[in-house]
Parts: structure tokens; C-alpha cells; sequence
């Protein structure tokens, strides 16, 4: 039986962000807002977007799921040693346990789609904009 989740936190308070993707059922696919900076050799720095700046949530974003890097994705939409917000449909944790080494202070998301630009950030977490076909967010 699936457990009920409260409702999806506003992105302004980062602790209870946090509390709600590491809670109950925390292994569901969400619908992130992710700020990233594209440099030469990839995504060089990424946080959640919405989150005040002295309390953000780094991120490392574990890419392996997908069949192409999220940096190629990315590519298109951010041009190269900038940043910019985009979408990703992700679930807190990594892909594989015990993978890969992240930098401290970082936290780890799998990500599972990238949903192009944000035009408009919203004020919480989003569900997914399609349901997983991979049953990812029954674990």
C-alpha cells in the first residue's frame, strides 16, 4: 500500500523541502526546478531553484539513467559559462546505492528526464509532467 505524502512544500523553505523529498515514499519522481551552470566539460555547479541563496540546496545531479548525458540536454537551452533554471523529473537519491562520489555539501538526485527551460518558477515542488513508465515511483 502506497504511503500518503503531505502536501508538496513551498521551494522558499529549504528544510521543509528537504523533510518531504527524504520522507515517506521519498523514492517518487518529482518535478524539479534546478538552477545549473553549464561550463566546458558539463554541468559544473547545479542547486534547486526557489530556495534563498544562503540556504540552497546543491545538487549533484546523477545523470545515469538517461541514454544521453544531461549536459547534452542542457546544451541547448543554456548557453555555454552561464546559468540558467530548467526542468528535470528526478528522484532524491541515487540512481545506484552506494554511487558515485558527490562533493560535500551536495545532494544527490537521479535524474530521469529533463523538461527543457522554466519560463515561470513555481512556488513548490511540481508533480511529474508525465507519469514514469518505469515504474520508478512505486519504490
Amino acid at each position: 500500500m502506497a504511503t500518503k505524502r503531505p502536501p508538496r512544500p513551498l521551494l522558499s523553505d529549504p528544510s521543509a523541502v528537504r523533510a518531504w523529498l527524504e520522507g515517506p515514499g521519498k523514492r517518487q519522481v518529482v518535478r524539479l526546478p534546478v538552477v545549473v551552470h553549464r561550463g566546458l566539460f558539463g554541468i559544473e555547479d547545479a542547486f534547486l531553484a526557489g530556495v534563498p541563496a544562503d540556504q540552497a540546496l546543491r545538487l549533484y545531479l546523477d545523470d545515469t539513467a538517461l541514454g544521453i548525458p544531461l549536459a547534452e540536454h542542457v546544451r541547448t537551452d543554456c548557453p555555454l559559462d552561464q546559468s540558467c533554471t530548467v526542468w528535470i523529473e528526478a528522484v532524491w537519491g541515487p540512481t545506484v546505492a552506494g554511487s558515485p562520489l558527490i562533493p560535500e555539501g551536495h545532494h544527490i538526485v537521479s535524474v530521469r528526464r529533463y523538461g527543457g527551460r522554466v519560463d515561470t518558477l513555481p512556488t513548490r515542488l511540481q508533480a511529474p509532467a508525465v507519469p514514469p513508465v518505469d515504474g520508478a515511483a512505486d519504490h
